[in-house]
């Protein structure tokens, strides 16, 4: 429980990051009076609201607020949950999304890639978090293999980003870490690479003076 609000927690917080990172950009550029040139930048949604579709006011709405949640990935279902929750009709809310006309299978790939940038996962915890987004099986599965990710060190980094600060025997951790959907393998391998490279610091820092 605590691991998944914490992810809800980041998300939240990478909203304005991550926007950035997706956003598409038009320059132009315009001459001032001492001839040098400046440049002005205008960033575009990466899913526009289409032009070609009919709405509604209400329709429209709809997808001025859908249009904000695709921009940090999200699944069908949760995307018309949250539009209804906003006060929008079902009707409304489902008109609005599938006007965008979304790849869902390509909205689950970079919905996994925004987490996996900033979060370590397992595979199986990856595929877990999509479906617990309510992608469908296939599209979490797609999403996932679609990763370029090196499954086998992420449980050192999953060691480093929830265990560093705790007292966990080897037992304790592999057990944790194989909780999470490593492999045992995986999590010997993360748990030998976690305390050589703790050794390491701990070597250097003594030959530094700094313990």
């Amino acid at each position: 429980m605590f691991k998944r609000s914490l992810i809800i927690l980041i998300a939240a917080a990478m909203l304005i990051s991550i926007a950035a990172c997706s956003n598409k950009t038009n320059t132009t550029e315009n001459g001032d009076e001492t001839g040098q040139v400046a440049v002005e930048t205008e960033q575009k949604p990466k899913f526009e609201i289409p032009d070609d579709v009919e709405f509604t006011d209400t329709q429209l709405a709809a997808a001025e607020s859908a249009q904000a949640h695709l921009e940090v990935g999200v699944s069908r279902p949760k995307l018309i949950s949250a539009l209804i929750e906003e006060g929008h009709s079902e009707e409304d809310a489902v008109y609005a999304v599938d006007a965008f006309g979304i790849d869902w299978m390509e909205m689950a790939r970079g919905t996994a890639e925004f987490y996996i940038y900033y979060m370590p996962f397992s595979y199986q915890g990856m595929l877990d978090h999509l479906k617990y987004m309510e992608f469908t099986d296939e599209e979490a599965q797609y999403g996932v293999d679609s990763l370029d990710t090196d499954w086998d060190n992420m449980a050192k980094k999953y060691i480093e980003k929830y265990y560093m600060y705790h007292a966990y025997s080897d037992d304790d951790l592999l057990a944790e870490l194989v909780k999470a959907g490593f492999t045992e393998e995986q999590a010997k391998a993360g748990i030998w690479e976690y305390k050589d490279d703790r050794a390491e610091e701990s070597k250097l820092r003594e030959e530094l003076g700094l313990d």
